[in-house]
């Protein structure tokens, strides 16, 4: 394999790993949407930030607490049984981000995709004990379907967008593989569970 090659497979893996994708998610929704962009600055802040704490720093502190004990053997947790005890310690700050966003009167439609998130974390976590599906193709899944859902239900028609992040769900994908991190029917597999989870909680709520 082309050290070139790899490096960059790492790269792609490491900018789009799913502790980050949610942030991006929120993101894209505070900058686009036309009630959340005339928000007060600070309040959208204050949404990004704690989007960003539940499911991007709790879940890697874990993470890196494990890799200290020697329970996680590298930063991807390539290893599937050392998976299950950071998905469900990321099942409570994904629970929590949902109870936060409720707490402080989110309205239900932009809480959908933070709850179809975490219906994603946790069948991902009970198929983890048998399979090694991947968290990667579940973020970049649940990205796309939520831009697809938001799409359809507000009227929006952001086709470069939509089309952006299938091309890098592809770049993720052709990563994860490419370093062995997965085979295609696990990245597929996540892929789509992450996209069915979150764009149908999105439009049943």
């Amino acid at each position: 394999m082309n050290k070139n090659t790899t490096v960059i497979a790492k790269v792609i893996s490491a900018v789009l790993q799913p502790v980050l994708i949610p942030t991006f998610g929120i993101v894209l929704l505070l900058l686009g949407d036309t009630i959340l962009s005339t928000l007060p600055p600070a309040y959208r802040i204050s949404i990004a930030a704690a989007v960003f704490i539940t499911t991007g720093i709790v879940p890697t502190l874990i993470v890196l607490i494990g890799m200290m004990t020697g329970n996680v053997s590298d930063g991807f947790i390539s290893q599937r049984r050392e998976r299950t005890w950071p998905y469900i310690v990321s099942l409570l700050g994904y629970t929590g981000c949902c109870l936060w966003m409720w707490h402080v009167h989110m309205p239900p439609f932009y809480i959908a995709p933070v709850i179809g998130s975490t219906i994603s974390l946790l069948l991902i976590t009970v198929i983890n004990l048998w399979w090694k599906i991947s968290a990667h193709g579940a973020a970049m899944g649940g990205l796309a379907g939520g831009i697809v859902a938001w799409s359809l239900l507000g009227g929006h028609n952001p086709l470069w967008l939509i089309c952006l992040i299938i091309l890098l769900g592809g770049a993720v994908g052709w990563s994860r593989i490419l370093l062995k991190a997965h085979t295609p029917a696990q990245y597929c597999c996540g892929w789509l569970l992450g996209f069915v989870a979150v764009a149908a909680s999105w439009m049943l709520i």
